[in-house]
């Protein structure tokens, strides 16, 4: 029998010896788990600082959404009141330019009737200074002066 404890005491070392062993790689797992555990910490960290980046960008975005719609609305406005401007010039200004164009036609040809009488006129007083300059070479001849 004292064979047999000393198998079993060997056995128990063994056993012992190989737990110790585990013990060791758990440890060592362990240690792998804690180094994993960080890095998921730090990537989560991460994920969280872009979560926050991307909020703020989404953010961004839809402030110049808003702005771009903003811009969009006095847009039309602008175009809005330009076609008023345009309806406006085309009805007022074209009716007002066309009679200003309807009174420089009859301006013009009051002017022509105007030239015409002046023209008359200088013809007929060329001819009464001929007639007064034929009555006193009369007079002169007939001695009335």
């Amino acid at each position: 029998m004292g064979n047999d404890g000393e198998t079993v005491l060997a056995m128990l070392e063994s056993l012992n010896s190989k737990f110790d062993d585990l013990d060791l790689k758990f440890e060592l797992l362990d240690t792998k788990f804690e180094a994993l555990d960080n890095k998921y910490e730090a990537s989560d960290s991460r994920f969280e600082m872009f979560d926050e980046r991307f909020e703020m960008l989404n953010n961004g975005v839809l402030t110049v959404e808003n702005s771009i719609s903003s811009v969009d609305g006095r847009f039309e406005q602008l175009e809005q009141k330009t076609e008023d401007i345009h309806t406006v010039c085309s009805n007022e200004i074209s009716s007002s330019m066309q009679t200003i164009a309807d009174a420089f036609q009859n301006m013009n040809q009051k002017l022509d009737e105007v030239v015409k009488v002046k023209a008359e006129n200088e013809i007929l007083k060329m001819r009464i200074e001929q007639l007064e300059n034929e009555v006193r070479k009369i007079k002169a001849h007939l001695n009335i002066i």
